[in-house]
């Protein structure tokens, strides 16, 4: 029961991350601020990368594309415009920048060690 309770907490923690995203990014997109609207997408798309990080035993690749299916959807939800290369741009970015500030060269599931390959 504690399990599920711990986990409702980090959907519903989850949720209100992505809503109060959303209406960042449509206020942004609605003043015609291009910096802005960029600012927005960095936003969601973080929100993005942290939801296909909590997926276990998933490859790089996947988690990216759940990153870029999630930032699509929250994207289509708002009627925002969905632009493929700059989402995908703004994931490698908050990928670098992760791995920067951890001290990370790769992250565990893009590249196992060695003795587990």
């Amino acid at each position: 029961m504690e399990y599920v309770i711990e986990h409702l907490a980090e959907l519903i923690a989850a949720f209100v991350f992505a809503v109060s995203a959303i209406v960042s990014v449509v206020s942004g997109i609605r003043s015609g601020n291009k910096q802005s609207a960029k600012e927005l997408l960095f936003t969601v798309a973080k929100s993005a990368v942290e939801y296909a990080e909590r997926v276990a035993n998933a490859d790089g690749a996947t988690k990216k594309s759940l990153a870029m299916k999630y930032i699509e959807q929250k994207l289509k939800e708002s009627k925002a415009k969905f632009d493929e290369k700059q989402a995908s741009d703004a994931i490698e970015a908050i990928i670098a920048f992760s791995k920067a500030v951890n001290g990370k060269e790769n992250h565990q599931s893009d590249n196992p060690p060695d003795d587990e390959r």
